[in-house]
Parts: structure tokens; sequence; C-alpha cells
């Protein structure tokens, strides 16, 4: 029994014993110079301590999850390992216990020192960071004592820290707590980044700070391409901030249905201002819309007491919005107003029977009935979110081949046909191409320089007689006179506008070409002269080309005047900015096609345009009217049209003078 006994104390204090023996050998020699060693580096230890070392961290860690190796293991190893030296009564069991000691401690040595060395390692990173940045409460303590400088809780693979819990040095000043989160995360996050809020941080003498990570990478992705944006666009609150201290910066209010975030809240450096509102939300859309708009949240908007600004994220569009009466025939609905497409913000709320959904319909109001209907309807402005494309009767637009233009377009003159009533349609078409299909219909089409000249000057004409009878009548507007007393609005589309704009350079002997640069130049007088004046008269001109230029034909006054500005489809960088003078055109996706862009008094759309085929139209207004000159329905005490396009009577198609086009300009503007 002594013999097992001494076996079992040999084999839980062989290293122990060992290590005395080779003390006391040593104790009559010279003792070696210690190495130096760099004061941040983790304080080497003796064969024998770090044999301890390992021996209680084998009984106070859990490692290996994968191999479910743990203490439990370990202490049934010890068991195992004791009850075999018990087995031998002899001599036999000292030298069992004496290899099975060496055997067992070569294994923690192997299995345990490259995790144990590596714990050291980031424990020492995390109290030099401390040392640095926040200061030690006691100069003294090193990475062996370090607890009462910093609590470390390891994640569930017990490889790195979970939290850390900071004792905050007297010297420490709390301004410099971003820089300390920030530094935290780039250099000990591993990947992911250390949090604590404010609150957290109200205790002076310690804060935790957690270690988080981004839910994935197109988050990750979104804070940090939001940090540029906002600094960009509103500037930092603290300059110290980054990609980890974003929160300090702007908060996360809200995510869809995917996981994408859809509410902001930006924090504003003091003095900030919204001047640069449209082109930030602009930039803002671009870079993180996800094909969607950013706008200010129609509730908080900018909060400067607060110093806040709160943006949301519109709902996506339809990949196609089929055309449905219930969006022209709608009771609310003005009889003047053309339904473009769906939106997600804007427009007038119409419950659509055939998907029974409501639906935000935006489209063209240009004699700005829809706010009169509305309010009969009760419908106040905190109801709904304005109408499009308010007061905004002339139009500059532009259009890639393949973006969606002549469908566009044919909604617009659907539109006008739908309601003849209401509206006078006239297309200037020198491409021949889609505005010969409303022939059919009565519908002038200019095809020649020649005819172009008689519909704009006719257009023209009847502007001028319009402000003549409002003077007589002592009203501001057409709209004004009684409906029984006026006649239609007028609707002048002008399709490829570089065909029948841009300069024609003839020689003397083209007596061709100098005839069509005269009815070129009647063109363009006219359209400037409607761009100005035409609203308030109800007559409305829509120049539409692939590239809004000078050598297009398209003027700055004309560019200057437009009230309304559309794009089907995307649009590159330079020619956004010719139509919208921003890049909104650059945000119109190219997929789903029917995307439209449309700049209306300073607010910008982008909207799902509705699709209808050629037949639609003709079998509905066939259905409807019969067959016949749909175009003039209704309008009797107008000209002729047909007549009108290719007449060549000076008193119809004339050109106004300088000082009759001035007077008629300061009228407009008395008395609007």
């Amino acid at each position: 029994m002594l013999v097992r006994i001494i076996a079992l104390l040999v084999f839980f204090g062989f290293w122990s014993i060992l290590e005395q023996l080779i003390n006391i050998m040593q104790s009559s020699n010279k003792k070696r110079p210690a190495k130096i060693q760099s004061k941040d580096s983790v304080p080497k230890e003796t064969f024998f301590q770090e044999q301890k070392a390992l021996h209680k961290y084998a009984f106070t860690r859990t490692l290996w999850n994968d191999f479910k190796l743990n203490k439990k293991l370990y202490i049934a190893m010890y068991v195992v390992f004791a009850l075999t030296t018990l087995i031998f009564g002899d001599f036999k069991g000292i030298i069992l216990a004496i290899i099975w000691s060496i055997i067992w401690y070569i294994a923690l040595r192997i299995l345990l020192k490259p995790h144990r060395d590596n714990e050291l390692n980031i424990i020492n990173k995390f109290f030099q960071f401390k040392k640095k940045y926040m200061g030690l409460i006691d100069p003294m303590n090193t990475v062996r004592n370090y607890t009462s400088e910093l609590q470390i809780k390891w994640d569930d693979t017990n490889e790195y820290p979970e939290s850390v819990t900071w004792l905050i040095s007297p010297s420490f000043e709390k301004k410099n707590r971003i820089q300390f989160m920030q530094a935290l995360s780039e250099n000990l996050g591993k990947g992911k980044f250390f949090y604590a809020t404010d609150e957290d941080w109200d205790d002076d003498t310690k804060v935790t700070t957690v270690r988080k990570d981004f839910d994935n990478e197109k988050l990750r992705e979104f804070v940090e391409n939001c940090m540029l944006l906002k600094a960009k666009w509103l500037g930092k609150v603290n300059p110290q901030t980054g990609t980890y201290t974003y929160e300090y910066e702007f908060t996360i209010d809200g995510y869809d249905k995917g996981g994408y975030p859809n509410k902001l809240t930006l924090k504003l450096p003091i003095g900030v201002s919204g001047d640069n509102e449209m082109a930030m939300l602009s930039a803002f859309s671009k870079e993180l819309g996800a094909g969607r708009q950013w706008e200010l949240d129609p509730a908080k908007g900018w909060d400067f007491i607060n110093h806040n600004l709160h943006l949301v994220l519109l709902d996506p569009l339809p990949q196609k919005a089929p055309w449905s009466n219930e969006y022209i025939f709608n009771k609310n609905i003005s009889p003047y107003y053309f339904p473009l497409g769906l939106a997600s913000k804007g427009g007038v709320v119409i419950h659509n029977n055939e998907t029974n959904q409501d639906e935000r319909v935006i489209g063209y109001d240009p004699v700005g009935e829809q706010w009169k209907l509305m309010g009969k309807l009760g419908i106040r402005e905190t109801d709904i979110q304005p109408p499009s494309m308010l007061n905004a009767p002339q139009v500059i637009g532009a259009g890639k081949t393949g973006g969606g233009k002549s469908v566009l377009l044919r909604n617009i003159e659907n539109g006008c046909l739908l309601r003849p009533e209401n509206w006078l349609l006239m297309i200037v078409d020198l491409k021949r191409v889609e505005g010969s299909k409303f022939l059919k219909f009565g519908v002038p089409v200019g095809t020649t320089y020649e005819d172009a000249a008689s519909i704009l000057t006719y257009a023209q004409k009847i502007m001028m007689d319009r402000y003549e009878e409002m003077v007589q009548r002592d009203v501001v507007n057409y709209m004004d006179i009684p409906e029984s007393e006026r006649t239609q609005a007028i609707m002048v589309i002008v399709d490829e506008a570089g065909e029948a704009l841009s300069p024609i350079k003839a020689g003397k002997e083209d007596e061709q070409g100098q005839s069509n640069a005269q009815y070129q130049a009647q063109c363009t007088q006219a359209i400037e002269s409607i761009y100005r004046l035409g609203r308030a008269a109800m007559v409305h001109v829509q120049v539409w080309s692939q590239r809004v230029a000078l050598d297009q034909g398209i003027t700055m006054a004309m560019r200057n005047n437009a009230s309304a500005r559309m794009c089907a489809g995307p649009l590159d960088p330079t020619l956004s900015t010719m139509v919208f003078n921003d890049g909104l055109g650059t945000l119109v996706p190219r997929s789903p096609r029917g995307r439209i862009g449309l700049s209306l008094n300073d607010e910008e759309f982008i909207a799902q345009g509705f699709f209808a085929d050629d037949f639609f139209l003709q079998n509905y207004l066939e259905d409807k009217y019969g067959k016949g000159n749909i175009n003039v329905y209704n309008n009797q005490s107008m000209l002729k049209l047909d007549e009108v396009v290719h007449s060549k009577d000076d008193k119809i198609i004339e050109e106004m003078t300088e000082e009759e086009y001035e007077e008629l300009l300061s009228l407009a503007n008395r008395k609007e």
C-alpha cells in the first residue's frame, strides 16, 4: 500500500519534485543574466512555470469544441492514469507513474500550449491597447495580472474576446471615447467591431464593449457608403468617426422585408443647411437606393432643432404597370390629368378594382385642376402627397432608343384622345414613325417642316387669341372662363425634335433648304413663345429628343422655361445634367423596361410607366365614340385643323413681331 501511495504522489507531484531538485542543483551556480525583452511583449516563463500554467489551463478552460475536449475529459484522464498507477503495487507503479507524468505533460504541452500562447498574445494586445489609449490604473500591472485593468469574456469558441470590460483611468477624457472605439475596432476587432452605447459610458469607472458584426456583407457595404455620402453632403458630427462608429453619425431605424435599410436618421453638424437637398437625395438614391429613391421622411424631414435629418427609402415599383381605365376615369382624377405610371411617392391614390389594391398614380396635371378636385372631395394636403406635375404644362423630355419613349408618349397621346372634350392633340413627327398612327383619329401630324410650322404657329395663334379674350373678360387664367364658353386645352407633342429643330445649313441655290430653314425658325420661335406664355392660356408643348442640346435645336430659352422634365429609361450623366440639371436620369434603372424619371418644379420622381399596346386605344375609342374624327369632338368653335395644317393663309399662320411678343409677355407676367 505504501508503494502505491508513493507512486500516486510521484504521478501528481512529479514535475514539482523535479523543479525543486533542479533549483537545488542550480543554487550554487551563478544565475544567467536575463534576456532583454520588449516591454510590450508577453513576459517569458520558465519551463516549470509554464507546466504549472498549462496544468491549471487544462482544468479552467474549455477548448476544441469540435473534438468535445473539455475539463471533464482531463479529469477523467487523470483518474484513469491514477488508477492505472495504483494497480501496480510494486516499484513498477512508481516507474509507470513517472512515465505517465511525462507523457501527460508532453501531451498537455502539445495540445494546449498553442492555444494558451495565442490567448496570452490576445490578452497582451488588449492590455497594451488600454495602456496606449486609456492608461493604466496601476503602472506595475502586467499581462500576468491584467484583471484589475480589464476583464475579458471569451466567445463560444474560446478563441477571441466576446466582450471586454475596461476600468476607466481617471486621466481618460470622455471626448476621446469615439476615437477609442474606432481604434479598438480597427486594431482588435478581427473583422468585427466593438460597440458601446453612450449610456455605457455614463459610469465613470468602467465601460463594457461588446464585439458585434454586421448582419451581412451588404449591410457593411451600406454603412461604409453611407458614411462616405454623409461626410460629403452633410459633414461629420465628429471627425474621428468611421465605419465602426457609424452610429455616432447616423442610425438605421428600419429595414424592409428583404433586410435592406429603409429608414435613416442622419446626425447633422452645427450650421448645416438644406441647400443641396435634391443633389444629396439623388446621390443617396444612386449609391444606396438599390433601384429605389431616398426621400425626406414626410413626417419628420429636416429637424434642425435636434440636429437630425430623417430619410425613408421608397417602396419598390412594380415590374410592369398594365393600362387600366381606372387610372383615367376614376372620380379622383381631374379630366385634364394625364396618368403616366405608378410611383412609390406622390401622385394620386387610386383603388384599382382590377388588382383590388390602392396605387399611387403619377401623372401630368398641366392646368392644376387636380388640387381643386381634391379640395372638393375633402382631401387635404396632409391626407395625401401632392399630385405630380402640378401646373407643369411645358415639358422637355429625353429618351434613348429602346428606353421606352414611344410607349410613354403614346400614353400621353392616349390620355388626350380618351378625353377629347378636354384636350385637342397635335403632333410634330418628321421621322414619320409614331405620330402617323394617330391620323385615323383626326390628329394633325406634321411630317414636313411646313406642316410643323403650321401646327406650332397655329397653337401660338390660339394662345394669343386666348390672352386677348382673358383681357376682355378680366381673368388671369383661361381656366377661369366658364367651361361652356371655352374650348379645349391644346397639347402639341414634338417628337424627335432634333429632326425638326436642328439648324439647317442651306446654300443660296438651295431654295427648298432656305424655305425649310424659315419654317424651322418659325417652329423655334413658336415653341419658345408657348414655353413662356402657354400655361395660363392652356396651350402646352412637349419637346422630346434623344439629346437635349443646342445642336438639336433645343435652345436655352426652352430649357429655362420648361416646368417639367422627363426621361424614358436611363440617361448617361452628361445627358441627365442637360435634361434635369442633376443626376436623376442616371438613377432610372435599365431594367425592368418602362421606368421613367420626372422632375417637376424641384421635386423628383421615378415611376413605372403604363404599358398600352397599339391596339388598345383604337379598340377602346372606336367602342366608345365610334369611328371618325375623335380629336375635334365637341369642338365646334375651333377651326378645322385639317384645313389649318395645309393652309398658307397669313391670317392663320402669322409670325409675331418682336413688339407684339414683348407686349404679350408683359401682359402675361402682369396677369399671373
